[in-house]
């Protein structure tokens, strides 16, 4: 089965496995299909929105879901792509891990004393924490369709 992802970019479900992970990546590779064809028009990615969906995958497929670890909900991937495609186009890509409750973790670690981090749900809420030096914060925002000023801009 092959999926076309904005019109330039094709994938291949080779992943698709017989488990219960494959049944989740299929609804999520079906989501990602459906997100680049909103609104009866295409929408091209750019190669930083390939690269991110990538990574993406790749934490996806390696998810085994237990006791001691969530399904992301499918509306998680989608606000992530959202905030990914909304962020300033200069910002680095995060690396990105799945957190034991199901949460998108996007994780920007410029240094070992330097560090910001967003856990993204399946809710309009964003937890985020950051380090640098020795100062640290936490809080949680809001997330619509532009990423919170809050975050970004101090």
């Amino acid at each position: 089965m092959t999926f076309t992802l904005a019109g330039a970019y094709s994938a291949t479900a080779d992943w698709k496995r017989t488990n219960a992970i494959s049944d989740v990546a299929a609804r999520i590779q079906e989501l990602v299909g459906s997100l680049s064809r909103s609104n009866g028009r295409m929408q091209f990615l750019t190669g930083n929105e390939a690269i991110f969906e990538n990574r993406l995958r790749i934490a996806l497929d390696e998810l085994v879901t237990d006791d001691d670890q969530c399904a992301v909900p499918v509306g998680a991937v989608d606000r992530a792509l959202r905030l990914v495609r909304a962020l300033a186009p200069g910002l680095p890509l995060p690396e990105v891990a799945i957190d034991p409750d199901g949460a998108i973790s996007l994780d920007w670690m410029p240094s070992r004393t330097r560090a910001f981090s967003i856990s993204v749900s399946d809710s309009d809420r964003l937890a985020y924490a950051w380090m640098n030096g020795s100062d640290r914060g936490h809080g949680a925002v809001r997330f619509t369709d532009s990423p919170p000023r809050r975050c970004f801009c101090n």
